[in-house]
């Protein structure tokens, strides 16, 4: 969805706080620093180390590109089939696992509620790009609108919620890697010329998205 650029007129992120501050003055009573996104999500975060290192932060539960103003967001009436679509296909060591033993969408944090989403939007384009390469259909002209959503998708400016828990830090280094090979894939030069190398890729890409939704299941699974 399209959202309001996070930059003001002189190409400037405009809310500026230190990380003590942004505690301070936004953390909620469940500990979580969230913002809507008509509130202005992108924040420049000044070190408490280092003022001169500010690192530009997500604080909403939808990933956000940043240059192109949009917001990687499921429609409401989809939350919670795509919810119960992460907590219903468990990694194998809690296969059995009671869905009552998962934290509930509202106390998802912001990460594991963006990276449900952002999976269940790409799922299809992955799909599409597979039945593509398996049929052999490169002239096709739905190929390089689904390369360019990937590229999109997997850059820099597109932010992934920064974390905000223990167990946010090791899924945002999980997300980030997949991230990386979504922009990747969506670079992938001349598949029709490089037809092998592209198939393997594209289920490497498959494969680790997938295993995504094993490791947010993992972690609605902790308190």
């Amino acid at each position: 969805m399209q959202i309001e650029s996070p930059f003001n007129d002189e190409g400037n992120i405009p809310y500026v706080h230190t990380e003590f501050e942004i505690v301070d003055e936004f953390i909620d009573e469940d500990g979580r620093i969230y913002f809507q996104l008509d509130d202005n999500p992108i924040r420049s975060i000044i070190s408490s180390y280092d003022e001169n290192v500010i690192h530009i932060t997500n604080y909403n539960d939808t990933m956000i590109d940043i240059l192109a103003a949009e917001a990687y967001k499921l429609e409401e009436e989809l939350i919670e089939e795509a919810y119960h679509f992460f907590i219903n296909n468990p990694p194998a060591q809690l296969l059995g696992t009671d869905p009552n033993e998962y934290r509930t969408w509202d106390d998802a944090t912001n990460l594991e509620r963006a990276m449900i989403q952002i999976v269940y939007l790409i799922a299809p384009a992955l799909n599409e790009l597979d039945t593509i390469a398996n049929h052999e259909l490169y002239d096709h002209e739905a190929l390089p609108i689904l390369l360019e959503e990937f590229k999109k998708v997997g850059s820099p400016t597109t932010l992934i919620p920064g974390p905000q828990s223990l167990l946010d830090i090791q899924l945002y280094d999980n997300m980030s890697a997949v991230q990386m090979m979504w922009g990747q894939l969506g670079q992938f030069e001349s598949p029709e010329d490089n037809r092998e190398e592209f198939i393997e890729y594209l289920q490497l890409v498959r494969e680790e998205t997938t295993h995504l939704v094993g490791r947010v299941n993992y972690t609605l699974s902790e308190e």
